[in-house]
């Protein structure tokens, strides 16, 4: 995930004149998050898509309530998968 400076950076070397594929090469993201990015800033005056959330992974459950529920169900049922590391 890009921070919030970086995404505004693009951005900026965007309205400098540069070509997307030429600002992806040096930022090493893709032209779709540019895209992305300008199409959230343009109405929102803000990169992210939800302001209030900050496009975070961690608050994805608050997006999803089938991913909060499957959670808790998974914690209630096992809870020792709470402790559980996959790196």
């Amino acid at each position: 995930m890009y921070s919030k400076e970086t995404r505004q950076h693009t951005l900026g070397l965007l309205d400098e004149g540069y070509e997307p594929v030429e600002v992806s090469g040096i930022m090493g993201c893709s032209e779709r998050s540019l895209r992305r990015w300008l199409a959230h800033m343009r109405p929102n005056g803000t990169v992210w898509a939800d302001h209030a959330l900050r496009n975070s992974h961690k608050s994805a459950a608050a997006r999803n309530p089938a991913l909060t529920y499957a959670t808790l169900e998974l914690v209630v049922s096992e809870p020792v998968a709470i402790f559980l590391r996959t790196s």
